[in-house]
């Protein structure tokens, strides 16, 4: 699914993947399997010069809309 938006894998968690939102953005989803003892976990990573490119109000929405495209494109089990 992430490879519609330009995704490519990371090596994070148990599945991963980067994706530039714009040149000089990327931003790295990482999913954790759960088990009897954890839950299910994501996390969103920042390359820490985002803020040299866009402010914090700007990140939300584009986070929101990344994050939004990936579970619309998820195909039904």
């Amino acid at each position: 699914v992430a490879a519609k938006l330009g995704g490519r894998e990371s090596d994070y968690g148990d599945v991963s993947v980067t994706i530039n939102a714009f040149d000089h953005v990327p931003i790295t989803l990482v999913l954790w399997r759960g088990d009897e003892e954890l839950a299910p976990n994501g996390n969103i990573l920042f390359d820490a010069s985002i803020s040299d490119y866009l402010p914090t109000e700007d990140v939300t929405v584009l986070t929101e809309t990344l994050v939004w495209k990936l579970v619309r494109d998820i195909p039904s089990t």
